[in-house]
């Protein structure tokens, strides 16, 4: 697994207009949260209280987020146990990301190899995950808006694929 930061602003396409507009909106309103925030339908809202070795406890999970995607995925369970197998610190170093986002918004590109049931190589995964501190009310929580890089839609038409053959 490959974890690189990145600016924000750096990110093309459609996932650099989503993240785009939610960063100056968050900029805009202080980080606080607001009954207006852009692309909230696709934003994971979790616990702040991060140790570093776990991800969050998940609060909101929005409709459209790539996160509920993948827990309704039928290639989901595969590819997550794929993912530990391949890097048994996969969940730590998602959990470091959080840990980081409580002082400040990262932004990363995440990338590794894993190989799908049933086929004999394997593809590369990609996607953004930006995370940032965002106030509600008087408790502070983490907002997650993880989007699939481009190119990566062929994932999600695999797993359609796979549940009408079944």
């Amino acid at each position: 697994m490959q974890i690189t930061r990145i600016d924000p602003l750096s990110i093309r396409g459609i996932e650099g207009e989503i993240i785009g507009k939610f960063d100056r909106y968050m900029n805009y309103s202080n980080s606080e949260f607001g009954t207006v925030i852009p692309y909230f339908n696709k934003l994971v809202l979790t616990s702040s209280e991060c140790d570093g070795e776990h991800v969050p406890q998940i609060g909101h999970v929005g409709n459209q987020s790539h996160i509920k995607r993948l827990l309704e995925s039928t290639l989901y369970l595969d590819l997550a146990a794929e993912l530990r197998e391949r890097d048994p610190n996969f969940e730590k170093a998602a959990a470091v990301a959080f840990a980081k986002a409580r002082e400040t918004t990262v932004c990363e590109l995440v990338q590794m190899e894993v190989s799908l049931p049933g086929f004999r190589s394997t593809t590369e995964v990609r996607w953004y995950r930006y995370i940032r501190p965002i106030q509600f009310s008087r408790t502070l929580l983490l907002a997650d808006l993880t989007l699939l890089a481009p190119g990566q839609e062929h994932l999600f038409a695999l797993d359609t694929e796979c549940r009408l053959a079944n």
